[in-house]
């Protein structure tokens, strides 16, 4: 049994905290745990102490949840669910990175026509606005070379820089409205 005493310490060592899910008095009541069982399911083990190095504060659920199972040794269902937990972190990473590959080939993409309009009206460029909104929509409705090419067409026959962009805007709606009638 151990000491009034001793449980306060491991309780004022731990912040009065569970060491497993972080709750604290008085929406939990501590116990103490031991860290290697005084009766481990499994004979072969040492039994644990009472010694302040082999406990620590455990709400009721997680103390109830843990068990005698020796910290050291995590439950199957535990051991799944971390393996679970990793599959979706690689995955998230790979994901982002996808996502990040795929941004650099839209800012490619947008700097492309970009200068495909200065080009042909050098005093001109397109506004961040315009690149990060409408001519980043048209390029996730349609193949880059299909908007770099009604660029191409719009700034050939229209004389002015807002006429051209207007054109150029016409001809992918038209593009779009052509490709989601196919579908």
């Amino acid at each position: 049994m151990v000491s009034r005493r001793t449980r306060f310490e491991v309780f004022k060592r731990d912040g009065f905290a569970c060491q497993y899910c972080g709750r604290t008095p008085p929406a939990v009541l501590l116990e103490l745990d031991h860290v290697f069982p005084q009766h481990p399911k499994d004979e072969t083990r040492t039994p644990g102490t009472d010694s302040v190095d082999n406990l620590l504060s455990s709400c009721e659920d997680c103390n109830r949840g843990k068990s005698n199972i020796p910290l050291d040794e995590a439950p199957a269902a535990l051991k799944t669910r971390l393996l679970k937990i990793q599959e979706r972190r690689e995955q998230l990473l790979e994901y982002e990175k996808a996502l990040a590959a795929e941004e650099r080939k839209t800012q490619k993409s947008m700097q492309e026509i970009d200068a495909i309009y200065s080009v042909a009206f050098p005093k001109w460029s397109l506004s961040d606005s315009f690149k990060n909104g409408t001519l980043r929509g048209f390029l996730a409705k349609l193949p880059r070379q299909t908007v770099q090419e009604a660029m191409q067409i719009a700034v050939a026959r229209m004389p002015d820089e807002d006429r051209s962009i207007k054109y150029f805007c016409g001809i992918c709606w038209k593009k779009i409205k052509s490709v989601e009638s196919e579908v």
